[in-house]
């Protein structure tokens, strides 16, 4: 079993090298996925630039967010994770590693039979009050 120290380490390796692979590491184990591919990255770049605080509402998320990064997140397992768009009330350190700042909302991409469907989990803010849109902590996607 490849312990989070170990796994980290291979993680970097795998993306320094340009392999056409994205390694995550997940209850226990390192997990094999191939690279987004255009359409993928596309989609996420759309939805990324359509993500803004919800007017009137002041909830202090400025809505900083980063594509692909490895998180380090806070399970048992210190599963280390690249979400494909990983939202953040406040600016994330800079890193040239996994960073260990859990975003408040997390949001993958699903491809199945080239429809697109999107995944959002709310991890860290409650929902805007009152909000018409699909809402989570204060963010809100046009």
């Amino acid at each position: 079993m490849t312990t989070a120290v170990a796994a980290v380490d291979i993680i970097l390796q795998t993306d320094a090298s340009g392999a056409p692979v994205r390694l995550e590491y997940v209850r226990g184990r390192l997990k094999v996925e191939a690279s987004p591919a255009s359409r993928h990255q596309k989609t996420a770049k759309a939805i990324e630039a359509s993500l803004r605080p919800l007017p009137g509402q002041n909830s202090g998320c400025t809505c900083f967010s980063l594509q692909d990064t490895l998180i380090r997140f806070p399970d048992p397992d210190h599963s280390l994770k690249h979400p494909d768009i990983a939202i953040f009330c406040d600016e994330p350190p800079d890193s040239d590693e996994a960073i260990d700042v859990l975003p408040a909302v997390v949001i993958e991409i699903l491809n199945r039979k080239r429809r697109v469907f999107t995944a959002v989990m709310r991890l860290a803010l409650p929902a805007a009050p009152g909000a018409h849109r699909p809402s989570y902590g204060g963010v809100t996607a046009a």
